[in-house]
């Protein structure tokens, strides 16, 4: 399968994990940073009319669906890529991935308690992983060309970034020609931990689905009344 699925003008790549995995061992080969992000229903619902964004994103080298509600409303997608999404197989394989090939990992936040969080989150994936360095961003803070001295010093294979969008993709289109890495990934942060979710969370995650689902399909219409 290597097909992109357009949700609200964003074209995301309905990629296995496996088929994810290997772009992505490509791109830590290539001595230029390449960006992934893993785009979610809050995030596509939060930033759906935000232009600016959607040019920025656009321009990331890979676009993955980071939970199978994304393809909820669409008839597109087989049981192997929902499966991988439910399972979070893609985030399993690159973690263990980079485990083993000892990569060395860049932590980037926007606030002190978001940093403790990734590492918490790291560890459910794998242990052993090497974290090269870290740094937070606080909002407005004036402190980008400092975090990107930073990265350069310790020259890690792969950021991890859980900057809110759309800062995150904004920060990483005006300076990936100045960082000394190979990969950037995005938005593994933003997605929703379904297995310890609170009963209100649980209402909320329904009633975001319930409104996609309804934009989608009235995306959808407005495309076949456009023709």
């Amino acid at each position: 399968m290597n097909q992109k699925i357009n949700i609200f003008g964003i074209d995301i790549m309905a990629l296995t994990a496996k088929e994810a995995m290997k772009t992505t061992m490509q791109y830590l080969d290539e001595e230029t940073v390449n960006t992934i992000e893993i785009v979610t229903l809050a995030m596509l619902m939060k930033e759906k009319d935000n232009e600016a964004w959607k040019e920025q994103v656009q321009k990331f080298d890979l676009l993955l669906p980071g939970e199978k509600a994304l393809f909820e409303a669409s008839e597109e997608c087989d049981r192997d890529l929902l499966r991988d999404l439910e399972n979070k197989t893609f985030l399993r394989m690159l973690f263990k991935y980079m485990q083993k090939n000892k990569k060395r990992i860049f932590l980037l936040t926007e606030k002190k308690e978001e940093l403790e969080e990734m590492k918490e989150l790291l560890k459910g994936y794998a242990h052993g992983l090497e974290i090269a360095g870290q740094a937070i961003l606080p909002a407005d803070s004036g402190l980008e060309e400092n975090v990107i001295n930073e990265i350069n010093g310790v020259e890690p294979d792969c950021i991890l970034s859980g900057l809110p969008s759309p800062r995150g993709e904004r920060f990483v289109i005006a300076s990936r020609a100045l960082l000394n890495a190979r990969l950037w990934i995005g938005g593994v942060t933003a997605i929703p931990k379904s297995t310890i979710q609170k009963p209100m969370g649980r209402i909320g995650q329904f009633i975001l689905k319930k409104i996609f689902c309804y934009q989608v399909e009235k995306q959808k219409t407005d495309e076949v009344d456009d023709r």
